[in-house]
């Protein structure tokens, strides 16, 4: 399957450099390699893949946005974790020992300001954040917290969780996040659960039972394993529960796992810098610790991010061929669609607008036709944008139809997707090419989309009243091309 109007026929030249019977591998059965080589092969195709999606999807621009909202709305979130804790009174005693590991996790325990009476002394910025938690929870008692400072603090929680969820959508590909009330509802599940299950995992860690259990022989190398599986279990609730689609457990499971992996590998190599080097000291002295600890966090949201996209790879890699990806990063900005294909897409819409059922999800839409999934969200913002189409929440999430199909015409979709409207400029203009393109379109004017919906299941006889169109648009091509060489010394003489 290849994307409609884009050449696939040079596939294979991105793998020239390997040997002829690897390229046979890649692209032909598997069967002959066996369950090992299907493996590798899979493999092969896996990580490139997910490499050139987070370049696509300036991954490191997103985690530096996760950054700065991390900075502002850390200590809010631990307000609320807190709040949380002390509604259940089992979890109460916990909440000093998440606390601790919070600030230990983002390196927060290290740093360290002057002392504004005495600049001699250093005090630990713990400390400080510790004091602004306390106050809040003094003051929250006493009934002395304005209602603007409880909004504030809701604010900083939504809006870093809101941050995250935008990118964890653009890596999904889903173009519409959650309305406001959709996110209070979502986002209040992992603020209350997630805070449970992980004060569950911290209990465990410091329970005097579980010490007994791993207290014989290996017990130094089994206790560890309890942080990198509470950290597992953050990663894969936060990949299972933010993005606005349905992930599967397996591939997140996975991206968790590895993700957690890497981290706890960075915290290792930072721990050591931290350690040994420590470089910035002697340039800005104990505020040095502050541009690391930035760092650190953007790291963090880094292998975070990277966490997301190999579970969207892993999700989609079997479904989506790896060319077709590759030509859908490469353009970007310029969508390929024949005429044929959007009208079908329409027709679609139209029949299910007419049978009442409601608005249609990219996956459905997706499946029927056989195309994948940045394709059709690059189609379906088209069309939205051009006022054809709109994406509702009600009853169900998805596109419907903005108006009846008695009332859109193939003249519109097509005039939807015209070169300048999806990001491709006309290189050669000519009053002889515009003629045929006014031609062509004479022959759909009566034609609404309604009348696609009741040929739908017979559309060859729909596809019959604009043959026409497709053999003036191959004048059309022939045209550009004997224009070609004549606008090009044209364009040379004027330089």
């Amino acid at each position: 399957m290849a994307l409609p109007g884009v050449d696939m026929s040079d596939k294979k030249n991105r793998f020239r450099f390997l040997p002829k019977k690897l390229e046979d591998w890649l692209y032909d059965s598997t069967g002959e390699i066996g369950r090992l080589g299907g493996m590798l092969i899979y493999q092969f195709k896996l990580w490139p893949l997910c490499v050139k999606l987070l370049r696509r999807n300036r991954s490191n621009q997103q985690a530096a946005a996760l950054a700065y909202h991390t900075i502002f709305g850390i200590i809010p979130l631990v307000i609320i974790m807190f709040v949380i804790f002390q509604s259940f009174p089992s979890y109460e005693k916990i909440g000093d020992q998440l606390r601790n590991d919070i600030y230990e996790n983002l390196n927060l325990d290290q740093l360290t300001y002057p002392d504004p009476k005495n600049p001699e002394q250093e005090l630990q910025v713990t400390e400080y954040l510790d004091g602004v938690i306390e106050r809040f929870f003094e003051s929250s008692k006493q009934g002395t917290a304005t209602i603007v400072s409880i909004i504030l603090v809701f604010w900083a929680v939504m809006k870093l969780l809101t941050t995250i969820e935008k990118t964890f959508n653009n890596i999904w590909n889903v173009a519409y996040g959650r309305t406001f009330i959709q996110r209070v509802i979502s986002f209040w599940t992992p603020l209350t659960l997630g805070p449970l299950l992980i004060g569950g995992a911290v209990y465990l860690k410091t329970s005097p039972y579980v010490t007994r259990i791993f207290g014989g022989a290996g017990s130094e190398h089994l206790q560890p394993l309890l942080p990198f599986i509470l950290t597992v279990m953050a990663l894969f609730f936060l990949y299972i529960a933010m993005p606005n689609t349905r992930v599967k457990a397996l591939p997140a499971l996975w991206s968790a796992i590895i993700a957690a992996l890497i981290w706890f590998l960075l915290k290792h190599v930072f721990n050591i810098y931290m350690e040994k080097f420590i470089p910035y000291s002697k340039l800005y002295g104990a505020m040095g610790l502050i541009p690391l600890t930035v760092f650190y966090i953007y790291l963090t949201w880094m292998i975070v991010i990277f966490g997301v996209q190999l579970s969207y790879t892993i999700q989609n890699l079997k479904k989506i061929d790896f060319e077709e990806m590759k030509s859908a990063m490469e353009r970007e900005s310029a969508l390929l669609a024949n005429d044929m294909l959007i009208l079908r897409i329409m027709g679609f819409l139209a029949f299910r607008f007419v049978n009442g059922d409601g608005p249609t999800r990219y996956s459905l839409i997706s499946r029927v036709f056989n195309l994948p999934g940045t394709f059709v969200q690059a189609v379906m913002k088209q069309l939205a944008g051009e006022g054809l189409v709109v994406y509702a929440t009600d009853p169900d999430e998805g596109f419907m139809l903005q108006r009846t199909p008695e009332k859109i015409t193939v003249n519109q979709v097509l005039d939807a997707f015209a070169l300048e409207k999806v990001g491709l400029r006309e290189p050669y203009k000519s009053s002889a090419i515009e003629d045929l393109v006014r031609k062509s379109r004479k022959n759909a004017e009566n034609v609404t989309v309604r009348d696609v919906c009741d040929s739908i299941k017979q559309f060859e006889a729909t596809a019959a009243k604009i043959e026409q169109q497709a053999e003036l648009q191959d004048e059309i091509e022939e045209q550009i091309n004997q224009d070609k060489p004549e606008n090009t010394l044209n364009d040379k003489d004027s330089q």
